[in-house]
């Protein structure tokens, strides 16, 4: 069984990205076999840097809890502490 032995340098030549960034992202991610000084990387190991590699949604923020005057109060504690922007 003959698996094709991806390169870092083939696969970031491919995508345009760097082959230090990407040997560095597939180290943090765990998506690599490392023998010796060398690095091989797998189809299954590009789709995992794939993933890890597209965007992160923001989080959405909760929505406000407690009432209009519990508002108005903390505002009001904040401005006397001297609060700077």
């Amino acid at each position: 069984m003959a698996l094709p032995a991806n390169t870092p340098e083939e696969i970031a030549t491919h995508f345009g990205w760097s082959p230090r960034k990407l040997r560095a992202l597939a180290r943090e991610i765990g998506a690599c076999s490392i023998v010796g000084n060398r690095m091989i990387l797998t189809d299954n190991d590009v789709a995992l840097l794939l993933e890890a590699s597209r965007p992160k949604p923001a989080a959405i923020a909760a929505p406000a809890v407690g009432s209009y005057a519990e508002l108005v109060k903390l505002r009001a504690s904040n401005e006397r502490r001297g609060r700077k922007p």
